[in-house]
């Protein structure tokens, strides 16, 4: 990596910003429900779209996982996570950190994103 400060200060902003990151914070299996984007999504428009019955469908049937903040209560780490992180509930995997960072400026981790 040719700039490590500059990558981890473009991943705080990101964070901060509340900006997703596709491959950290989604990927080919996840879809704009899952991500709170469902604002985005137009299912009553009368033009069709590759993918809009398995939105339709997905719509009504409701998601099974769900893209939502969370805040860390931990030491500062040096950077970003750069790998998931699982999250457990009375020692059962519930979900998994895909991007959190510290905040210097704000001396706490910024709100990070986490999947069930």
């Amino acid at each position: 990596m040719a700039n490590p400060s500059r990558f981890i200060n473009d991943v705080l902003r990101r964070i901060e910003r509340g900006m997703l990151s596709y491959h950290a914070d989604a990927d080919i299996n996840t879809n704009p429900f899952e991500l709170g984007l469902d604002r985005l999504v137009n299912l009553d428009m009368d033009t069709d779209f590759i993918g809009k019955a398995a939105l339709r469908d997905i719509h009504s049937k409701g998601v099974s996982r769900k893209q939502v903040a969370l805040t860390l209560t931990r030491a500062p780490l040096p950077g970003p996570n750069t790998a998931l992180w699982a999250i457990h509930e009375n020692d059962k995997p519930v979900g998994k950190v895909t991007s959190a960072i510290y905040s210097p400026r704000l001396k706490k981790y910024r709100p990070g994103h986490g999947c069930n």
